[in-house]
């Protein structure tokens, strides 16, 4: 199935995201204020892009097809995809019914790989409401059979979501642990996209802490990453 241009408006996205990030230390540094427009950003980013519905359309006929020939397997894995993209375009209602789905098919099928990937997508959207609790269990259980099953990949993300769990509830420290733990994993396996978010991550962590510095240093890591990754013609989504 074709993937070209499944990550780039996600990217696109997150590379604003980290110019507003940078753009406000820079000002913070210099002593000189600015208005940083990350409500702009946020409010772009949230457009749903064309590629969405391109390859929502792709996602959905291979999904049916899947359905009809009775694979339990690829239809948890294609709705773990459709999830992903729905997550990425702030369609959270809509995000978390496809991870349940296929959390529900991958535990009928014992496909401990897509049931992990649908936890950490689902705790991705218990994050985004706020919904600490839920999301750090949800998130310590895709670690759990991340690790069992040896997916370095998930490992990776279940570590950094549980990192930003971590620093929105004020323990910064265990963040930065487990972001720092999650970097080297994301590199292990070459996930170029994991690895921006994860350096993203750890620069939010020390601008809440006040150290603008190491904010930049890892926001500046980043940055290139994420210029590569909006215009790569075919970067592999969820």
């Amino acid at each position: 199935m074709p993937r070209a241009h499944s990550r780039s408006g996600c990217f696109a996205s997150g590379l604003l995201l980290v110019l507003a990030g940078t753009l406000l230390l820079i000002s913070t540094l210099t002593g000189q204020t600015r208005a940083v427009p990350t409500q702009a950003y946020a409010a772009r980013s949230t457009q749903l892009p064309v590629w969405v519905q391109a390859q929502l359309d792709k996602l959905e006929v291979t999904l049916k097809a899947a359905q009809v020939s009775g694979d339990a397997k690829t239809e948890a894995k294609i709705l773990n995809q459709i999830g992903g993209l729905y997550f990425r375009t702030s369609q959270f209602p809509k995000a978390l019914d496809h991870y349940n789905q296929a959390l529900t098919l991958a535990r009928s099928t014992k496909d401990v790989q897509q049931e992990a990937a649908a936890l950490s997508g689902i705790a991705s959207g218990y994050q985004d409401q706020s919904q600490n609790g839920k999301a750090l269990e949800t998130y310590q259980q895709a670690l759990i059979l991340a690790t069992g099953s040896g997916n370095l990949r998930e490992q990776a993300a279940a570590l950094n979501g549980i990192g930003w769990v971590d620093n929105n509830i004020g323990q910064n420290q265990d963040a930065l642990d487990c972001q720092k733990k999650a970097l080297p994993l994301a590199r292990q396996v070459g996930d170029r996209d994991l690895e921006a978010t994860i350096l993203r991550s750890i620069g939010v962590v020390y601008s809440d802490l006040g150290e603008k510095e190491n904010a930049m240093e890892y926001y500046n890591e980043a940055l290139p990453i994420y210029r590569a990754v909006a215009i790569s013609p075919s970067r592999p989504g969820r």
